[in-house]
């Protein structure tokens, strides 16, 4: 005869019996660990009744419903503060935006530094024409395509003719892999594999497939077939839209160093307290070998298999077991193989931080970079750059700026001279060469033709008004466009005298390191006083647009630019006294 049997002692281990009971039950359902719960809610019949299977649909609905609301509506808030968190970092105001944006085309678009130079000999420069050439990019280009369509074609139990074809033409496209290494060797030099990352992948992928013919093993050989195929990264280049997901994804590497860095640390604080906590618990449904904390690296691989949504509810329960089910003390010594009662402190907590907050930190960065490519496809071309400038037109200030550099370095005077002359409205003085110039033409007229904002209350030095062209193309000067000259130069002046005091307090700090870096060529070298692209275009923005400046980041300048001024007092006295000197030369010149 059965007697004092109550369902408390067979309930679900996970149920709604109290108010934390039921809060960890919801919580499992929102991580779509549903099914064990779902079916044991639709038994639930009547308070001390026996359970009945498939009894309430009721139950099943609402556990549906919470389903939909929870972890399809309410676990994607977490995105949603995320990407609003980077939309605020770029900023909410029209100028903020525009701003950043700028910021992001000088990172993006900036002439890429070139350590090494190219050979001189007649030789290479002939093979470099070659290798740059139109026909030379798109037949190397099509041999990828048509080795991948080789490739693909390859599959198992086939017939030996079959693969006495894929052996010969592997071999071909392998030898013209190494011919077009030899090639750009010859054009570029060794130092053009390190410049160019391009050429260092073509190479690594020769050597990946060289790997196949010095060996006889069958997995160094069909690893090699995978370095061949990933030169069909380099046809993705020639589709624009794609090029564009592949360059966001390159541009994003750097951010997501950070955030496995970040993840790193906060997965290691866990597994820390894990290998604190539960470390000796004994084996149970799920904690076994293969997935325990008895070790830091054993407990990092346990946190990453609860991360991609492994059955964490079963190693919460198995690291909650209680006596009589384990042993408090062993004989001997002052610890057992119980778990503790509030696993589900450590096991939640470690749910809503590493995995829907940490990891949609990628989601985060990803949908920032794809924003900022979006908001360069939409935006439409302004001669004033109201908005900022288009790619296009940033596009034109590197290949000016490309006229008068070296890499991506350019002298002091050429920037404050050639460029500006050059580069159109409204970094520079030219206007647009679609609009009749005439003596008279000004900035006034081709803005209001454009519907522009003329008047700015801060804008100063003539950012807005540009020199006039007089006959032959030739740039009259006014007084505006030269204030802006100079205030341009000295703040040129001001980033060149900054970077000369680091590298002069590195020297005195790091000597001997000083002089191992000073033996390897530097594109910075290239100008006794020369400044790369991000500051020419920064001191450009600065003087010539200041209405795409915020107003924090002018805030933030006022230093900057009280030290600007004096350089450009500075600069003022010493044209003044080398005009008085050339004076006096020519005065004695003429009296001898």
């Amino acid at each position: 005869m059965v007697s004092n049997i109550s369902w408390d002692r067979i309930a679900p281990a996970y149920n709604f019996d109290s108010l934390l009971s039921a809060s960890i039950t919801l919580f499992r359902l929102t991580t779509i660990k549903f099914v064990d719960v779902i079916r044991a809610g639709m038994d639930v019949t009547d308070r001390d009744i026996s359970p009945s299977e498939d009894y309430s649909f009721a139950n099943c609905l609402f556990m549906v419903v919470y389903l939909i609301l929870a972890a399809f509506f309410v676990m994607n808030v977490f995105i949603a503060f995320i990407v609003d968190g980077f939309n605020l970092n770029r900023g909410s105001s029209p100028v903020d935006i525009s701003y950043n944006k700028f910021h992001r085309l000088v990172d993006s678009r900036a002439p890429r530094e070139v350590w090494f130079r190219p050979p001189k000999f007649r030789f290479c420069r002939s093979v470099r024409v070659i290798t740059e050439s139109a026909k030379f990019k798109s037949f190397s280009l099509g041999c990828v395509a048509l080795n991948v369509i080789f490739m693909l074609t390859d599959h198992a139990d086939a017939v030996p003719s079959f693969e006495q074809f894929m052996n010969a033409q592997s071999t071909i496209f392998f030898l013209e892999l190494v011919i077009e290494v030899i090639l750009n060797l010859v054009a570029y030099g060794p130092g053009g594999f390190i410049d160019d990352s391009w050429k260092l992948f073509d190479f690594l992928v020769m050597l990946g497939s060289a790997s196949s013919y010095v060996t006889s093993n069958s997995t160094i050989g069909r690893a090699a077939k995978v370095f061949r195929l990933l030169r069909v990264i380099r046809l993705m280049r020639m589709i624009k839209a794609v090029r564009g997901i592949l360059e966001t994804m390159i541009s994003s590497l750097p951010q997501f160093a950070n955030i496995f860095l970040l993840l790193f640390l906060t997965y290691s604080i866990f597994a820390t307290i894990f290998v604190q906590e539960i470390g000796l618990t004994r084996y149970g449904e799920r904690l076994g070998p293969t997935a325990h904390f008895e070790s830091f690296v054993q407990s990092i691989m346990t946190i990453y298999q609860l991360v991609i949504e492994d059955e964490w509810m079963t190693i919460m329960d198995d690291a909650s077991v209680q006596p009589p089910e384990c042993t408090p003390r062993f004989e001997g010594h002052n610890f057992g193989d119980c778990g503790v009662a509030y696993a589900w402190l450590l096991f939640i907590p470690f749910k809503l931080i590493c995995e829907s907050i940490m990891l949609n930190l990628f989601i985060g960065v990803i949908l920032e970079k794809f924003a900022f490519i979006t908001d360069e496809i939409s935006s439409k071309e302004d001669p004033a750059w109201s908005a900022g400038p288009s790619g296009d037109q940033f596009q034109g200030l590197v290949n000016n700026f490309g006229r008068f550099a070296r890499c991506n370095c350019i002298s002091i005077q050429a920037a404050t001279t050639s460029l500006l002359q050059l580069q159109p409205v409204p970094l520079g003085f030219r206007l647009p060469e679609h609009r009749p110039h005439t003596a008279s033409t000004n900035l006034s007229q081709f803005l209001d033709s454009n519907h522009a904002k003329v008047s700015e209350p801060n804008t100063p030095f003539g950012a807005l008004k540009p020199s006039r062209l007089g006959g032959a193309g030739r740039v009259e000067m006014e007084a505006p466009e030269r204030a802006a000259r100079k205030m341009i130069r000295a703040e040129l002046n001001v980033v060149l005298r900054r970077r000369r005091q680091e590298e002069e307090r590195f020297r005195r700090q790091w000597g001997l390191l000083w002089l191992l870096a000073s033996v390897f060529p530097s594109p910075h070298r290239h100008f006794i006083n020369g400044v790369l692209f991000s500051d020419v275009a920064k001191a450009l923005l600065h003087w010539r647009k200041p209405s795409l400046l915020p107003e924090a980041v002018k805030s933030s300048q006022v230093k900057d630019v009280e030290e600007t001024v004096v350089m450009s007092c500075t600069i003022t006295i010493v044209e003044f006294f080398r005009a008085l000197v050339a004076k006096r030369r020519q005065v004695e010149t003429g009296n001898s």
